[in-house]
């Protein structure tokens, strides 16, 4: 069977088409390239072998560790916790639902 003058331009052109959205891929890795080495090229030090991650790793001067808290915390860290009245737990109820609570243990 013979190959026809179409069949070898479609060949031809598929090709073409290949090669073409080749070296448009290559373009653009070598500007995305380019672009990342600009830009990650600086002077910036490693932020894990750095001295400033060890001195953010440090303790404060006090020596005590502080916890995050809310800045309108109703209780506040630095007073007394047995000053601070226990807050009741409540349990929101639903109309025509019941809850039962049963503890067993298996011996």
């Amino acid at each position: 069977m013979a190959i026809s003058e179409l069949q070898i331009a479609l060949i031809g052109a598929g090709a073409i088409g290949v090669a073409i959205v080749w070296g448009y891929n290559v373009w653009q890795d070598r500007q995305h390239r380019k672009t990342a080495d600009r830009i990650f090229k600086g002077e910036q030090g490693d932020a894990l072998l750095g001295t400033d991650a060890d001195q953010a790793a440090a303790p404060e001067a006090g020596g005590e560790r502080r916890e995050p808290r809310f800045a309108d915390s109703a209780n506040p860290v630095d007073a007394d916790p047995s000053a601070a009245p226990a807050a009741e737990a409540t349990v929101p109820t639903v109309r025509g639902a019941s809850i039962t609570f049963t503890a067993s243990s298996i011996a």
